[in-house]
């Protein structure tokens, strides 16, 4: 009951209902570091894991926004007091780099972990001159039509993830996983896969890495109003 403290993406304020926590709690979440707890604790220790959390929701207050702010200058690294104690912590990338340097890195680890997840019995065209949805181009005389998907993770503070045991687990999973069903239920029974570098827009914020060789983009922005940082995952593929 008193296991030490993890990290995971904010659950306040998304509009999760009780029954959605109580249920992943009980049973987990697939693919991600979250374990279901039905096996190692008994129905009244469940409950009672669900009541401190209602309880910690109804009690929990907003981390003063003079707590997080930016260091000066373009592309520098969001400062708070929690980055600068992971600074000295062993494992962690945070120290010494910026924004661009971090999302580069989930970039990194996230092209072996997408591969592994697809697991590609077709074959995968990536395109390199950019695009969007709605453009097409021919391949082996099949006209490919592209299409998008997206999926966005609020973080409270994004420089906890920034660690070597945290980044899978807490970042790159979450990201992928909804591009990753998407395209394994588009490719079907088809016999050709096809990715596109995606095309910087006007609406674009934030830092951007694209994943080598395939049509996926990570954006990572601090939003001022939320008081979060989202990292949005794109993907642009199509197939024949």
């Amino acid at each position: 009951m008193r296991g030490t403290a993890a990290g995971a993406p904010r659950l306040v304020g998304r509009g999760f209902d009780q029954a959605f926590i109580n249920n992943t709690v009980t049973r987990g979440v697939a693919g991600t570091a979250m374990s279901g707890f039905s096996s190692s604790l008994s129905s009244s220790n469940l409950i009672a894991v669900n009541r401190v959390r209602r309880v910690a929701k109804r009690h929990r207050q907003p981390e003063p926004r003079s707590r997080r702010r930016r260091a000066s200058g373009p592309g520098s690294l969001l400062v708070t007091p929690g980055l600068r104690a992971l600074k000295h912590r062993p494992g962690c990338y945070t120290s010494g780099v910026t924004e661009q340097e971090i999302v580069d890195l989930f970039a990194k680890a996230a092209k072996p972990r997408l591969m592994d997840l697809l697991k590609l019995k077709v074959r995968h065209f990536y395109e390199t001159t950019p695009g969007n949805a709605e453009s097409t181009i021919v391949i082996d005389g099949n006209e490919i039509h592209f299409k998008s998907i997206r999926s966005t993770q609020p973080y409270w503070d994004i420089e906890r993830f920034v660690i070597e045991d945290k980044i899978i687990g807490f970042v790159v999973n979450p990201g992928l996983l909804p591009i990753v069903k998407a395209i394994s239920m588009d490719i079907r029974g088809r016999k050709m896969l096809v990715t596109r570098r995606i095309q910087a827009g006007d609406d674009d914020k934030g830092v951007v890495a694209q994943l080598d060789h395939f049509g996926v983009r990570i954006v990572m922005n601090f939003d001022s109003v939320l008081n979060e940082t989202q990292v949005v995952w794109d993907a642009l593929y199509g197939f024949a």
